[in-house]
This record gives structure tokens, C-alpha cells and sequence, in this order.
């Protein structure tokens, strides 16, 4: 006798059960709520077994598609908002905003800082050689409070062979070319003391700081007034001035120096 049997809930039926469901295995099975019923032509003592393996087979399904459901991980939580800038931040003093290229024949002045941790750091002026911003010239007051400073040049000075690289390199402006003569960029490394263009001679009108730190054996007279320092920032700062009083160099480069002076 040709049985029907639902491979849901197992449930057989005899050869009475309407016509429909032998047509198809994706069918309703008799209680009208299950799938995949299908014709099987087998003896009775042989559903018993083919029940319960079907009924094993539908549980390790269910449970198959509930591991995988669950081995699914959970969306992950949306990136946090960028935390509002500090007021520190908001303060920090921002350097002129300059094009990459300048004006034909002008030089480019940078404000070079290097790391004087624990003192202050050291400053010194820059300008860049027209084919190599590598090479250039670098113009500061080297020395110290105790002993005092020199108005030093380092020509043809070469950042890529130098011992001693800025930690910042911090450009400042573009500058007419008619103040600088660049065949002084030209030739070996060399350091000299004496200006010899006009953007030299310039800073050279800020005078160098001298000593303002005295040693244990020079205390004497004076004693228990505060003393400033003067120093290599002093110095870019003083100079500063003398740059803008001969129109070489805008007001906000020199405001942005003086900002952050330590």
C-alpha cells in the first residue's frame, strides 16, 4: 500500500489521503501546516524506523541553524565622535599660511628649532638654496648665557650630512631675492661672522646677546635682582623687528615668532 509521509512531523498517510499531496514533495502535509510530503510506497514496519530518522535529521538541522546563527558576531558599535579640540589646542599659535612655490627669484626664510630639552630650545634663521631646500644657509646667535653669543653663518650647509637637524622646520615667508646673493650659497661648507648681503646685514643690526648668567665667584653687587636672559630666541625675535621695519618680511611672521617664544 503506497503511504505518504510528511518529513516535518513524520505523520503517514494511507492511499485515502487526497490526491494532491502525492504530486509534489513541497507540499502541505494532511494538517495543512508542514512541507515535503512525499509519496513512499513502503510496509508499515519499516515507517517506524524511517520516522525516527527523520526526526533525528530535523533536530540536527534546527541545531545547525542555530549554532550558525549564533556564530555570527554582532555588528560592531559605531566609531566613537572625535573628542572636542582642548583649549591648549585651540591657543597654539599657527605659523603663516605660504604657497609651496614663490615669486620668481625669491627665497624661501624658515624658522629652524632644535630640541634644547631641558633648556630652552635653540633657534636659528634658514634660507633654503634655490635648487636644493636641503642646502642653504643657516644664520643664528650660537652661543650660551653663561658665556655669551657670536652672529654665526654656516654656509652651503648641507641638512642631509649635518649632525645636527632641526626637530621643526618652520616656514616663515618668501623673500625678494634682491635682499640675498646666492652665489654666496654656492661652494664648500664654510661658517663666517660677517654679513655680506643686505638681509644679513639686517639681522646683523640686532646685536648678539652677551652674558646674562653669572657664575658662583662673580656674585656681588646686584645680588638678589631678577635677571633676564637673553638668548639665541631673543635674538630671532629682536631681529625680527629690524626685518619688518625695512618692509623684507609682514607683520604676522614676526607676531607668530614672538608667539611662541618660550
Amino acid at each position: 500500500m503506497p503511504y505518504l509521509l510528511c518529513s516535518y512531523c513524520g505523520m503517514s498517510y494511507d492511499h485515502h489521503t487526497p490526491p494532491a499531496l502525492t504530486q509534489a514533495t513541497a507540499l502541505n502535509c494532511a494538517s495543512y501546516r508542514h512541507a515535503y510530503v512525499v509519496p513512499m510506497p513502503l510496509p508499515n514496519f519499516a515507517l517506524d524506523t524511517i520516522i525516527l530518522q527523520l526526526e533525528i535529521h530535523s533536530k540536527y538541522k534546527l541545531q545547525k541553524s542555530n549554532n550558525t546563527m549564533s556564530s555570527n558576531p554582532p555588528p560592531p558599535p559605531p566609531a566613537p565622535n572625535p573628542p572636542p579640540a582642548t583649549q591648549a589646542q585651540r591657543n597654539t599659535p599657527q605659523p603663516p599660511a605660504i604657497s609651496p612655490t614663490g615669486p620668481k627669484d625669491s627665497l624661501l626664510l624658515e624658522l629652524h628649532v632644535f630640541n634644547g630639552h631641558p633648556f630652552k630650545d635653540h633657534w636659528a634663521y634658514w634660507i633654503s638654496s634655490p635648487d636644493d631646500p636641503l642646502v642653504g644657509d643657516k644664520i643664528h646667535a650660537t652661543g650660551d648665557v653663561r658665556n655669551g653669543f657670536i652672529f654665526e653663518i654656516k654656509r652651503s650647509h648641507n641638512l642631509r650630512t649635518s649632525p645636527d637637524i632641526p626637530t621643526k622646520r618652520i616656514p616663515l615667508q618668501w623673500v625678494d631675492g634682491r635682499y640675498f646673493d646666492k652665489k654666496l650659497m654656492e661652494g664648500p661648507e664654510r661658517i663666517e661672522n660677517v654679513p655680506c648681503c643686505a638681509f644679513e646685514r639686517i639681522l646683523y643690526e640686532a646685536k648678539v646677546p652677551g652674558k646674562s648668567l653669572n657664575s658662583a665667584g662673580e656674585v656681588g653687587f646686584g645680588v638678589g635682582r631678577r635677571v633676564v636672559q637673553r638668548d639665541c630666541q631673543t635674538w630671532v625675535v629682536e631681529s625680527m623687528g629690524y626685518l619688518i621695519k625695512e618692509g623684507v618680511v609682514g607683520r604676522e611672521v614676526e607676531e607668530f615668532v614672538c608667539a611662541i617664544r618660550q
